[in-house]
């Protein structure tokens, strides 16, 4: 199925993003289709991560996330983690968008899994 958003939800999903990472210490987020196009885009100076790269890496992500919480009945996925010794990376559902943010501030990490479960709420209800 294509995704396409109106001029409405579009003004308000830039919103969304604004306040995320007002509420977050993420060097770069994205929401993207979970097919894995891009549809925003936003890194802090300095940081030299391929956006498509990123997107792609979300969809598998979340399919992959989505298979294993299915098979071990924890379902429905909430969002997945990706930690290493560098930094981190959240892939939030958002109905029909995953939301995907990638920080270095370990110390952050829980603070911004709760700011993407609110907003990957938000944004799923403004497509509905």
């Amino acid at each position: 199925m294509q995704f396409q958003m109106g001029e409405n939800e579009a003004q308000q999903l830039v919103l969304f993003l604004r306040e995320i990472t007002q509420y977050t210490e993420l060097e770069t987020l994205a929401a993207v289709t979970k097919g894995g196009r891009r549809v925003a885009y936003s890194a802090t100076k300095g940081v030299d991560i391929d956006p498509d790269l990123m997107s792609a890496i979300s969809a598998v992500l979340l399919q992959t996330g989505v298979e294993a919480a299915t098979k071990l009945k924890f379902d429905p996925l909430y969002e997945l983690i990706v930690r290493g010794e560098k930094g981190y990376i959240v892939v939030t559902d958002a109905g029909p968008l995953v939301l995907i943010g990638a920080g270095v501030k370990i110390d952050a990490l829980g603070h911004t899994v709760s700011v993407f479960r609110h907003f990957g709420r938000e944004i799923a209800k403004l497509f509905k």
